[in-house]
């Protein structure tokens, strides 16, 4: 009779040959896939690129090697992939014509070469497999490994595994920064087929050093003391999703696709064809738009190299800064030289650790840290220079506390007035130290931050309510100090007196 022409360059969902196809009320061809992470060999922050290791592994029904005929010595010895399942006689097609890619001379009984058979990474006419967000991708091997269905006699089960290492680029977000999350996304796309090949995905796992390392290799590994991407540490879960291009999910309806649209809309209606909306779909349709798997690793940042090299740097110079405080109000040189010091240390420290920081167009949660530490050393100096300006003026900003009489004594005797300024630098640490105790809370215990607040506002309050009292005992040895004051002026007033009397009464005498 008549021969069916072997499609074995299709999915067996696109063959007659099939009883999967579409032609028989099959379902189509079902491929699974899912992935084994070997390695993250780099991520480069700045360019948002990552250089992975991993093995993709592609699972699915092949029926049709019952009818390929047995090949030749020849053929059998340049075969790359021998079919497994052997021994079977060319069997009918479904549709009662002898299925066959032709004739053979006849080689040894049940030997028959898979390497013609489809699979989903052939490339070439409407069925290809491409990365589309790859910038390099080499494809180390390829292996296709064939298990006869014991209890399907004909049917094989095939597993195609690659191993790639590639550079893929993908979008990152450091908001987060120095606790931040990324997702390493591969884009795998198959054009293509979409109605005849259907993607089902599992999820895959990160094991660290591949299959082949050897476990004793692995346990040590594992341990807290190796790093396989230095600053990172990987997830060990691999999502894969599969998005299938059909009407569920409208993937021609993306912005590229629109502007084709619109593109195929305007030579329509220069050649009198009406652009209608159904018509521009079915054009692209039977185009046969991308499936696409998404292959997604999480790395996840180790903070400890942040915290300890960079912030308690930073931490340590506005401690420093403080020590100017115990100066005396009127030394306002040195106040400023140290609060200036410690700023332009703070400026060439950032610069130093700034190629190791991601450079972004936007704010990161712990360079906020760093910003507010600027802000603090200035608010330091310029804190400084008041107390100076209170100095040199004689004014005292507790005034209201006392009574007119008290407060001019204050002014007027400067070891008073500088203990009224000395009190107000004690108050300016104890917020200084409060609210930057707050924002280092935030920054790295943000679970602390509402026990830290009160607590801390606690401490301030307790402290400020000391120097008050503080400030009231000034004001009460200025009160001390004008009675005292005032009973030398009275006794220096009836020494006068006295002194005159005396001097009168000799007179008289004298007369």
């Amino acid at each position: 009779g008549a021969r069916e022409p072997m499609r074995m360059h299709l999915p067996p969902g696109a063959d007659p040959c099939s009883l999967t196809s579409f032609y028989h009320g099959g379902v189509g061809t079902d491929v699974h896939t899912t992935v084994l992470v070997e390695k993250v060999v780099s991520l480069d922050q700045n360019a948002n690129t990552f250089e992975i290791v991993f093995k993709i592994i592609y699972i699915w029904d092949e029926d049709r090697i019952r009818y390929l005929p047995d090949g030749s010595q020849d053929e059998m010895s340049a075969c790359k992939h021998p079919c497994v399942a052997v021994g079977l006689p060319n069997a009918e097609c479904p549709m009662d014509k002898s299925c066959s890619v032709g004739d053979m001379d006849s080689g040894p009984a049940g030997s028959k070469c898979c390497d013609g058979i489809w699979t989903p990474i052939r490339q070439g006419g409407d069925f290809q497999r491409f990365f589309a967000n790859a910038l390099e991708l080499e494809v180390e091997y390829s292996d296709l490994y064939m298990e006869q269905w014991a209890e399907r006699q004909g049917d094989t089960l095939m597993m195609l595994t690659e191993r790639i290492k590639g550079t893929f680029a993908i979008p990152m977000t450091y908001k987060m920064y120095p606790t931040d999350r990324q997702e390493l996304d591969i884009h795998l796309a198959f054009k293509g087929g979409a109605s005849f090949v259907r993607y089902q995905s599992a999820n895959g796992i990160y094991l660290r050093g591949g299959e082949q390392l050897p476990g004793t290799l692995r346990e040590k590994f594992n341990s807290s003391d190796f790093e396989e991407l230095s600053g990172w540490w990987i997830e060990e879960g691999v999502k894969v999703q599969a998005y299938n291009a059909s009407s569920d999910y409208l993937l021609w309806f993306h912005p590229g696709y629109v502007l084709k649209f619109d593109i195929m809309g305007k030579i329509f209606s220069q050649n009198g064809i009406d652009p209608k909306p159904e018509i521009l779909q079915s054009v692209f349709e039977s185009g046969r738009p991308p499936s696409f798997i998404i292959i997604q690793a999480a790395v996840n940042r180790i903070p400890n190299s942040f915290y300890l090299n960079i912030m308690a740097s930073v931490v340590f110079l506005n401690l420093m800064n403080i020590f100017a405080f115990l100066l005396s109000p009127e030394a306002i040189e040195a106040r400023l030289a140290s609060c200036g010091t410690m700023i332009l240390a703070l400026m060439a420290f950032q610069i130093v650790v700034s190629d190791n920081i991601p450079k972004t167009g936007y704010s990161m949660g712990a360079l906020d840290f760093l910003l507010v530490s600027n802000v603090y050393m200035v608010v330091a100096a310029m804190e400084s220079v008041l107390v100076f300006w209170l100095h040199t003026h004689g004014i005292t900003p507790f005034g209201f506390m006392g009574s007119t009489e008290e407060a001019g004594r204050v002014r007027e005797v400067p070891e008073l007035l500088g203990r009224h300024l000395q009190i107000v630098d004690r108050i300016f640490i104890a917020f200084y130290l409060y609210t930057y105790g707050v924002l280092l809370c935030v920054t790295l215990f943000s679970g602390f931050i509402l026990v830290f607040v009160l607590v801390g506002a606690g401490i301030v309050a307790l402290h400020v309510g000391v120097e008050m009292f503080r400030v009231m005992q000034v004001f009460k040895e200025a009160g001390a100090s004008l009675k005292e004051a005032s009973k030398d002026k009275l006794y220096d007033s009836f020494a006068s007196i006295s002194q005159g009397m005396s001097k009168a009464a000799s007179s008289d005498a004298s007369l």
